[in-house]
This record gives structure tokens, C-alpha cells and sequence, in this order.
């Protein structure tokens, strides 16, 4: 009995021992397993969140959009333009009506094509002509050709900016000249008024700036010349601005006793003649080491000014001579009355004999080494040699004592 009693209780005590191990074996892994989750999570949250930032965050993409569109817009601009008639041109920035914009010449064949474009009565409408590069118009280099001047008849407010390139060489004949049917040249009664320059006539507010003219030849044989404007025909707002003309040689012929025929009327080194009023508004510009050779009315700015203003402010002659043949005409054959027909900065068609010389010098304009040469009475004054007093004062009149003399058109 005592056997079996011991065997039972040795069962029992195998039992409990089993079931203790089991229940010491399963508690530990519900806790193996927390402790890898609970490690788990911390390890991975983390990790992602800065991977996600770095994708999606605008610091990264904002700098990659900025380097990429910003160069891609400055180096397609001009490419955007639209085609200039059958031009190989391009007109950048018009608005929906064609106005405004900008047309880009880099070349001489570029400058040739403008001209013949605006000499077919083409409008262009406040649209600037920006030079990109020096331009050399020398009819005796290869593809070079004589110069026909830019009718700008149909440039309304214009703007012309050499952007601080120089135009060499441009060369004028007269029967170089193509003649426009429109409102480029002008029938009167006596006859047709032309413009010998860069730009033959103007007629609409126009704006000139930042360019300069080297070794022109103008061989006008009537009116009206300058190297860059030869006629503004209307009563315009001409602005022109740091303008320079150096070595420029306009020879308007010298005439005959009482033969005026082939002769330039009103010849100035930058504008020949502004005949119906109107504004010139002149600053910062040069005219140096020229000759400029006419009948009456030769300056070393502007021809002359009919019944216009003249705002002439911060410019400068120099070393410059001004032919004049006035003298060959019957009422002028007086050297003192035909002295007046040459001005260092510019003439009054309007104010005959008036001395104004002062007035230009109180603006800031200077001369230096500035020569008046009386023709046919073989006289050469030196600066403002011979005007003495006014035309008015020397004839004892209060008005221009020749009616009908001179055409003032």
C-alpha cells in the first residue's frame, strides 16, 4: 500500500513539475514578441518621415524649377518674335494690335532689309530698332552698297537706339535715291523736298539715341541734308539723344553767280532742315572734324528750324568746316548779309540773322575750332567771326527785307 501510495505521489509530483515548465516556457514569449514590436516601430516611423520630407519639400523643388525655366525664358525671348513682313526680321514684345516691340539688327544685310520694309510703306507703330553690333554700310566693301535713306513716313513715335554701336561708312548720291510714293518726300510748289540722311524725311514723333556716325558722305544736289535726319516734314517731336557724328563730308555743291541749280538747301551735320514747326529736342551730342558744304542755311547741328523750337542742350562742334554759296544769290552778294547763313549749332529759317550763339552757350553747348567759309566772296570766318549784330540791326529794318527771296519751305 505504501508502494503505491509513493508511486502516486511521484506522478503527481512529475505532473506539476511539467506543468510548471510549461506555464515558465509560454509566459516569456508574449514579451520576446512585444519587446521586437515595441523596438520595431520607433526604428521604422523615424526612418520614413525623413525620406518623405526630402521628396516632397518645396526647398528641393523650387530651386530646380528656378534654374531650369529662368535661363530658358532669357535665351528664347527673341525667338518668340513674330516675322517681319517677308524680312528675315523678327519683331519681339507687339501687343495683339502689332504696336510696341522691339526689332533686333546685328548685321548689314539685317540694317538693308529694315530700309526696304519701312521704304514700302510699312507702318510700324512705338516700336524700337535696337542695333545689337556695329554695322559697316561702305559701299566698297563685299555686299556693301550706296545708302538709301529710311522713309519714315510711317514709323509713328519710333524709337531708334544704336545701343552704343557705331554705323560706319554710310555713303549718299542722289540718284541713289529710291523715291516712296508716300509720305517720305513732299510736292510743292517748288518743286520736290527730299531728305538726305540715315533717314531721308520724318514726319511722326521719332526718338534717336545712342549711336554713332563715322565717315558719312552725303552728295546732296537739293534739300534738305544731315547725317541722320535729312527732313522732319511736319510739326513733330524730334528727340535725339548721345548722338555722335565724326568725319562726316556733305557736299551740296557751290553754284554759280545767280545759278542756284543742284544746289542743297539747308544742310546740318546731324538734322538738315525741320520745316513746319515742331520740337527738336537736341542733348548730349557731337559733331566733329566734318565738312559740310550747302547753299544757304549750314550749321553744325541743324540746318534750320522754320517757325519750330529748338532745344539744343550739352552738345558740341568741333573741328568742323561749314561752306556756304548764299553770296551767288543777287540780294546776298554782301558778304555781311550772307555771313548769317552759317551757324556753329544751328539756324532759324524763321529769325534770319538773329544771334543766338549766346543763348546755345548758356545751355552747356561748346565749339571749338569752327570755320565759316564764304564761297564766292572767298572769306573765312573763324568761330562767330562777322556777326557783329543782328541781321535786323546791320539793315536798319524790323524784317526780312528780301519778301519772296528764299524758299523758307
Amino acid at each position: 500500500m505504501k508502494r503505491i501510495t509513493a508511486i502516486i505521489s511521484l506522478i503527481l509530483v512529475i505532473v506539476m513539475t511539467a506543468c510548471c515548465f510549461a506555464s515558465c516556457g509560454e509566459t516569456p514569449k508574449p514579451a520576446d514578441t512585444n519587446k521586437t514590436e515595441q523596438t520595431k516601430a520607433p526604428d521604422t516611423k523615424p526612418a520614413e518621415t525623413p525620406t518623405e520630407a526630402a521628396t516632397d519639400a518645396p526647398a528641393t523643388e523650387a530651386p530646380t524649377e528656378a534654374a531650369t525655366e529662368a535661363p530658358t525664358e532669357a535665351v528664347t525671348e527673341a525667338p518668340k518674335g513674330e516675322k517681319l513682313g517677308d524680312t528675315s526680321l523678327e519683331i519681339v514684345g507687339a501687343d495683339e494690335d502689332g504696336m510696341g516691340g522691339t526689332i533686333y539688327i546685328g548685321t548689314r544685310e539685317q540694317l538693308y532689309e529694315f530700309a526696304r520694309y519701312v521704304n514700302d510703306d510699312e507702318e510700324l507703330d512705338t516700336v524700337t530698332i535696337k542695333l545689337t553690333a556695329d554695322i559697316d554700310l561702305s559701299p566698297d566693301v563685299e555686299g556693301g552698297k550706296h545708302w538709301n535713306p529710311i522713309s519714315g513716313g510711317y514709323m509713328i513715335d519710333c524709337t531708334f537706339d544704336g545701343d552704343g554701336h557705331v554705323i560706319n561708312g554710310m555713303w549718299i548720291d542722289d540718284e541713289d535715291l529710291e523715291e516712296p510714293d508716300g509720305y517720305g518726300y513732299m510736292v510743292n510748289g517748288s518743286g520736290p523736298i527730299h531728305g538726305y540722311g540715315f533717314f531721308g524725311a520724318i514726319r511722326n514723333d521719332f526718338t534717336v539715341q545712342n549711336v554713332t556716325f563715322n565717315n558719312a558722305t552725303i552728295n546732296p544736289t537739293r534739300k534738305h541734308a544731315g547725317c541722320v535726319i535729312g527732313t522732319i516734314d511736319s510739326a513733330s517731336y524730334i528727340t535725339i539723344t548721345n548722338v555722335t557724328v565724326n568725319n562726316l563730308y556733305l557736299n551740296g555743291g557751290v553754284g554759280a553767280e545767280g545759278d542756284t541749280t543742284g544746289i542743297c538747301f539747308r544742310a546740318g551735320g546731324i538734322v538738315g532742315a525741320a520745316i513746319f514747326g515742331g520740337t527738336i529736342e537736341m542733348s548730349n551730342c557731337t559733331v566733329s572734324g566734318s565738312k559740310i558744304i550747302g547753299f544757304h542755311n549750314i550749321a553744325g547741328l541743324v540746318g534750320s528750324a522754320n517757325y519750330g523750337i529748338v532745344d539744343i542742350t550739352n552738345c558740341r562742334v568741333e573741328n568742323t568746316e561749314l561752306h556756304y554759296s548764299a553770296s551767288y544769290a543777287k540780294s546776298y552778294n554782301d558778304p555781311q548779309l550772307s555771313r548769317y547763313f552759317a551757324d556753329i549749332f544751328h539756324e532759324e529759317n524763321s529769325y534770319w540773322g538773329f544771334y543766338h550763339t549766346d543763348e546755345d552757350l548758356a545751355n552747356g553747348n561748346t565749339y571749338e575750332n569752327v570755320t565759316s567759309y564764304d564761297i564766292r566772296n572767298d572769306v573765312t570766318y573763324m568761330n562767330e567771326e562777322g556777326k557783329t549784330m543782328s541781321y535786323y540791326d546791320l539793315m536798319g529794318v524790323d524784317k526780312f527785307p528780301v519778301s519772296g527771296a528764299i524758299d523758307v519751305r
